[in-house]
């Protein structure tokens, strides 16, 4: 049996809370709905299922999708009021200057290229705020908070200030990220046979979901490790390019 791209992380009478994998689509897609897609996946396991929230396709983490239009309803007012922590852990290129800061500004749908989002005065505001958890020589993790949902949020604001993700062929320059472009060395390999990438997708995770629950009133965090994709990352970035 075929592994399924999602791991459920906590369930209730009214919401289940997963942790998605890389590589798989939050929701339908809009214009191919025969696309593999957690919601879907979720129907043939419990129906109804609502959707919430959505996390890119290739961005990896904690999610909550709810089982009936009540608790629907009641997560998506947390979502829309700002009342629900989502916490990220980004791997970026570069270093940002400060340890902390909070990054303000509109976006909107890019004028010119399809499904990419820009800054611009014309958007919604976006809210985004960082501190960096860990520096290396050209790289360095953060962990990411947004007050806001806006598509493409951290990918955009991150390459608005310099440090696009180590991995984001849209908002940054790289598709893939190998051990010898940490290393800085040269890679003798076979012409037949690339080295195998240390992580093909986005460098970001969605680790911390906290919201509350409506039947007890407490609040609820939900984590998700990080994935072995990005363990490998910064597994070769501490052993070859530390700034201590």
């Amino acid at each position: 049996m075929k592994q399924r791209p999602f791991e459920i992380i906590y369930e209730n009478d009214d919401y289940i809370v997963i942790n998605k994998k890389a590589g798989i689509l939050s929701i339908p897609d809009r214009y191919h709905d025969d696309k593999i897609n957690i919601f879907t996946l979720l129907k043939q396991y419990r129906d109804p299922i609502f959707s919430v929230h959505r996390l890119d396709k290739e961005t990896s983490g904690t999610m909550v999708y709810a089982k009936h239009e009540e608790a629907h309803k009641y997560l998506s007012e947390q979502f829309e009021s700002r009342k629900v922590a989502k916490k990220y852990l980004a791997i970026v290129q570069g270093n940002p200057v400060n340890d902390s800061d909070e990054i303000i500004t509109n976006v909107a749908s890019s004028l010119t290229q399809k499904n990419k989002m820009v800054v611009s005065n014309k958007g919604k505001e976006a809210i985004t705020r960082y501190n960096v958890v860990e520096r290396f020589k050209n790289n360095a993790l953060l962990e990411v908070s947004i007050l806001t949902g806006r598509q493409h949020q951290i990918r955009v604001h991150l390459s608005y200030i310099g440090h696009p993700l180590a991995v984001d062929s849209k908002y940054g320059n790289k598709s893939k990220l190998y051990a010898y472009e940490i290393k800085q060395s040269k890679y003798n390999y076979s012409k037949e046979r690339d080295p195998r990438p240390l992580i093909s997708r986005h460098a970001l995770h969605a680790e911390k979901l906290k919201f509350k629950d409506k039947i007890s009133g407490e609040s609820k965090e939900f984590i998700s490790p990080l994935p072995k994709d990005m363990k490998a990352v910064l597994n070769q970035l501490r052993k070859w390019s530390s700034l201590i």
